[in-house]
């Protein structure tokens, strides 16, 4: 909700979406009705509200991505309360002691004792001497721990796929790290985040500026900050726009050092200048 003062915006003040009901007048126009946690519902205008929507079906409300998301949310849950009882309740060994008859009191004692002195990490991996031809039996996971496992980290980009969010930005394992990373990286950047980046640009020009403000300030992210290459890919691009090599500018220095978060020179147009000078001279240069 937004706090006027004259034509211009001077704070917001969240509410929650789930106490608002979004209706459409008979002029087309759109009112927002507040259930306050105490008290009447409040009617307020549209331009009392400043309105993100995200993925809409009626061009009204936009969905919530986790309700798009709850049943896989869900369903994470449910393999988070699974693995909680399965190491409340469960038994979980390192490996198992096999004999064919029954052991003496006096073996199992020795046993006992010589397996608890060998606790610890610093007892790691050292040899035991088992009591009347007794068989040592090594735990492991089996195919349903595996599974579940397995299902588990399945759930997770089953919820990161609803915010377009890659598998190599989720922390799981088997993630490739490759060359390819930069790709995904612009991938999500792209499909990910410019959807979002959109729905504020257009809801803060619309609902945020005044029509004398609309004049004056636009709302724009810097999407380009996120997709810089490597260093390498930078200079060659600024080189061919700045004009090197022949090529034809279409950067002036100032707007390459702000994509570089540099400040600006008043020698660089100089500089710039001598260079064409220099090649307007070359008579090599003028053919290319």
């Amino acid at each position: 909700m937004k706090v006027m003062r004259g034509d211009q915006v001077i704070a917001l003040l969240p509410i929650d979406p789930a106490r608002v009901t979004v209706e459409q007048n008979d002029n087309m126009s759109l009112s927002y009705r507040y259930q306050k946690p105490k008290g009447e519902a409040k009617v307020l205008a549209a331009k009392d509200i400043f309105h993100i929507r995200g993925f809409t079906l009626d061009g009204i409300c936009g969905r919530s991505m986790v309700k798009q998301a709850a049943e896989a949310i869900g369903l994470a849950l449910q393999a988070e309360r699974a693995a909680a009882r399965l190491f409340k309740n469960g038994m979980i060994v390192g490996g198992v002691l096999k004999h064919k008859g029954k052991l003496s009191p006096e073996a199992y004692d020795r046993l006992k004792a010589s397996m608890d002195e060998r606790e610890g990490s610093e007892q790691a991996n050292k040899w035991m001497i088992l009591e009347e031809a007794m068989e040592a039996d090594t735990g492991g996971h089996s195919a349903k721990d595996s599974q579940h496992l397995e299902t588990r980290s399945h759930q997770v980009e089953e919820i990161a796929r609803v915010f377009g969010v890659p598998r190599p930005l989720l922390m799981v394992d088997e993630t490739s790290w490759g060359s390819g990373i930069d790709v995904l990286g612009q991938l999500f950047v792209r499909y990910g985040l410019n959807p979002w980046f959109t729905a504020w640009e257009q809801a803060i020009n619309r609902d945020l500026l005044s029509r004398r403000e609309e004049d004056q300030f636009y709302a724009k992210f810097n999407a380009g900050g996120l997709l810089r290459g490597s260093m390498k890919d930078m200079a060659d691009f600024f080189a061919k726009g700045l004009g090197a090599g022949g090529h034809h500018p279409f950067l002036h220095p100032d707007e390459a050092r702000d994509w570089l978060e540099l400040g600006h020179r008043d020698d660089l147009p100089v500089a710039v200048s001598k260079a064409k000078e220099a090649n307007n001279d070359d008579p090599q240069r003028t053919q290319d």
